[in-house]
């Protein structure tokens, strides 16, 4: 891999000044009589090692190359493409840019990206991690490369990190099924993996669950985005559990594979809550329940902390862990209550108001 060359390595191997070589690549070389010869050797050398002039003179000056590394799951996804708009948006403020890539949740995939993002000599990263980068993440670490996991993390990796409360948000949601909707038999469709998002979003429901003396029913999907698989299995699911009444489904793709099953059924029959509420969960019929992350203030907290890193150095603090709370934004799939008498239901309607009004708050 190559190294990271500065204006002086570049004044050493010609045999000329730090202020000929910036004169040179800020175009100011014929201004200050540099002969074209000289001119001609610096750009010659420069560019046999893959380096552009624009902006190359600030990043042989400072070494660094005012880029950001940001590596999500997949950039199509909605969650994701928010998320790099908004990290895009901060980071200008920097003056810096964005380079992404997409992992699909795939270690190799992950693990060339990380190499291609060294060779362009990035100043820092976002990472959502794949299952198995970690030694990667440490490398980076190591080399005083500034990064922060979102997320997701690796448990044991001294790393900066910002991520939802996966736990809370599923718990509180199953509650409100039981409480609220009077639900009994709630399931939990999520996938195979073992990530940590994934797990507290699972022990959040597996809590509430228990407390109440439920009976767990949980469908672990492996990581796909074929939407007919993931029909599949949820239909199967459904048909060996047809006592189900209550639904969450832990990632916005998974409740997007069953909003056609669910749709066959009658409202009272079932209830259900989704991750990562979109857009458009309260254009369709019925309007979906959604578990809203603050994404816009996740995205600032990335970029500030990076900020901080490259700003302190090698002094900098210890690694920072900010976990945001989910919203739950209360709608039709899941507003299925108990019958109840007519003044009940009003005070349950002005409760459910009120939720809504203090979530737009």
């Amino acid at each position: 891999m190559s190294e990271k060359l500065l204006l002086k390595d570049v004044a050493e191997k010609l045999g000329l000044s730090t202020t000929t070589i910036s004169f040179i690549l800020n175009g100011k070389g014929p201004e200050m009589k540099i002969s074209q010869s000289a001119i001609d050797r610096v750009f010659k050398f420069v560019h046999e090692r893959g380096f552009k002039t624009n902006h190359l003179a600030k990043s042989l000056a400072t070494g660094k190359t005012m880029t950001i590394g940001l590596l999500v799951e997949k950039i199509s996804d909605s969650f994701f493409a928010e998320l790099a708009y908004y990290i895009e948006k901060s980071a200008y403020e920097y003056g810096y840019k964005v380079i992404y890539c997409s992992t699909d949740n795939d270690n190799n995939t992950a693990r060339g990206i990380i190499n291609l993002f060294r060779e362009r000599h990035v100043d820092a990263y976002i990472i959502v991690p794949t299952p198995s980068i970690k030694k990667e993440i440490q490398s980076l670490i190591d080399d005083n490369i500034p990064v922060v996991l979102f997320d997701r993390y690796y448990s044991g990796l001294d790393c900066d990190y910002v991520g939802l409360d996966n736990f809370e948000s599923s718990y509180n949601a199953i509650n409100h099924l039981i409480h609220d909707c009077g639900r009994t038999n709630i399931g939990f469709i999520t996938t195979s993996s073992k990530q940590t998002q994934m797990l507290g979003r699972l022990e959040g429901y597996q809590k509430a669950i228990a407390e109440s003396q439920l009976t767990p029913l949980v469908k672990r999907i492996e990581f796909s985005h074929q939407n007919e698989f993931l029909e599949k299995e949820i239909r199967t699911f459904l048909r060996r559990n047809p006592q189900i009444d209550g639904l969450l489904f832990a990632t916005h793709y998974l409740a997007m594979a069953a909003i056609r099953l669910l749709r066959e059924k009658k409202p009272e029959e079932i209830s259900f809550i989704s991750y990562d509420d979109q857009p458009f969960y309260n254009a369709i019929s019925p309007t979906v329940t959604g578990i809203a992350q603050p994404i816009e203030k996740m995205s600032i907290s990335l970029v500030n902390i990076l900020i901080d890193k490259m700003a302190g150095g090698k002094g900098c603090p210890e690694p920072k862990k900010i976990v945001f709370p989910a919203a739950l934004h209360i709608r039709e799939s899941s507003r299925c209550l108990l019958p109840v008498s007519a003044q009940e239901l009003n005070v349950s309607q002005q409760k459910l108001e009120e939720i809504e009004y203090q979530n737009k708050a």
